[in-house]
């Protein structure tokens, strides 16, 4: 018997998503149903105007793909949205409609409900706080199962004119325990020029294009203003903590993309603190990675010791080969 279904829709105007690919994931794995909606996408072109342009456009989406959102999202356990902070106000609008027209939960996840949860809850019921990988699998079964999904760890509620705050769920120490992203194009859709269209390769070449976003590692001790590990570390202090990939998992995944969609000519390692690996992980990985075949760039922070950026000296035999400091620095 298949599982229940859920949606996942993204906001962004990019499709990498590691984040909701990866729930995605988890959620087949346990065998739920995904719907995976990627619905302000635009081409490289349009990504660059997006974010470089004067003002930030966040236009509301025209009622043809309303009606297909809608469609596509009708007979869901539960509606997910990744919210960033700037598409907040454009998902909130997104998020009415979808209350008006169907009858099922619609949660919040992302760093925007994150930073702000009591004014996300005065939009959504309620919100996934911090990582989702565990959370969103724990409340689908539970709303599966008809047990009380609001007493969800990792989760926050609007009920009976209070807030309910519960908990967060233990983060996965061992990223080894997670699937690979969910690049199976079956159930994923794109918004291609006013419609919702199924996945496809010459979409994913539109749209991803050539670059696989992904990251090696999840946590960073260091609690800048500028960036949301700020915000992440007052919510669990284990988010300081470093936890990893293995080298064989994470060379995996990168075959399991490329043979789903073998057009990826640089993977971009985005990480905050991939210097913090251990040196022999950082040489077993410059060994192994060499016969790959693809470029790759790696950003992040160096700011971790000297030690460690001796560990960069392997990289320079590796091809095509970018190493810096974040763009914020």
């Amino acid at each position: 018997m298949s599982g229940s279904k859920i949606s996942i829709i993204c906001s962004t105007d990019d499709i990498y998503c590691i984040g909701p690919r990866r729930i995605s994931a988890q959620l087949k794995r346990h065998g739920f149903r995904v719907n995976l909606i990627f619905l302000r996408a635009t081409n490289f072109w349009g990504q660059t105007r997006q974010r470089f342009g004067a003002h930030f456009e966040d236009a509301d989406l025209p009622e043809p793909v309303y009606r297909q959102l809608i469609e596509l999202c009708h007979g869901s356990a539960v509606i997910g949205f990744s919210v960033w902070t700037h598409h907040a106000e454009g998902v909130t609008r997104v998020t009415r409609r979808l209350q008006k027209e169907l009858d099922c939960p619609i949660v919040w996840g992302g760093i925007h409900p994150t930073s702000f949860p009591e004014e996300s809850l005065q939009v959504v019921e309620s919100i996934c706080m911090g990582e989702g990988d565990v959370s969103l699998l724990r409340l689908a079964q539970a709303l599966q199962e008809k047990r009380d999904w609001r007493a969800t760890r990792g989760f926050w509620f609007r009920h009976e004119g209070g807030i309910i705050r519960n908990p967060e769920e233990p983060l996965v120490n061992n990223l080894d325990e997670l699937p690979f992203m969910d690049f199976e194009f079956e159930d994923h859709f794109v918004n291609d020029g006013g419609t919702l269209k199924p996945m496809d390769m010459r979409l994913m070449k539109k749209y991803y294009g050539g670059k696989m976003w992904t990251m090696f590692s999840q946590g960073c001790p260091y609690k800048c203003t500028f960036c949301s590990n700020d915000v992440l570390i007052d919510l669990d202090s284990g988010y300081r903590e470093f936890r990893k990939h293995s080298v064989d998992y994470f060379l995996a995944e990168l075959r399991y993309v490329f043979s789903r969609y073998p057009y990826i000519y640089n993977v971009i390692i985005d990480n905050d603190a991939y210097m913090f690996l251990p040196l022999e992980i950082i040489r077993e990985f410059a060994e192994k990675y060499g016969d790959e075949g693809s470029n790759f760039h790696l950003r992040g922070s160096a700011t971790n010791g000297t030690s460690h950026c001796w560990g960069l000296v392997p990289f320079v035999m590796i091809r095509g080969c970018f190493c810096g400091p974040p763009t914020w620095c």
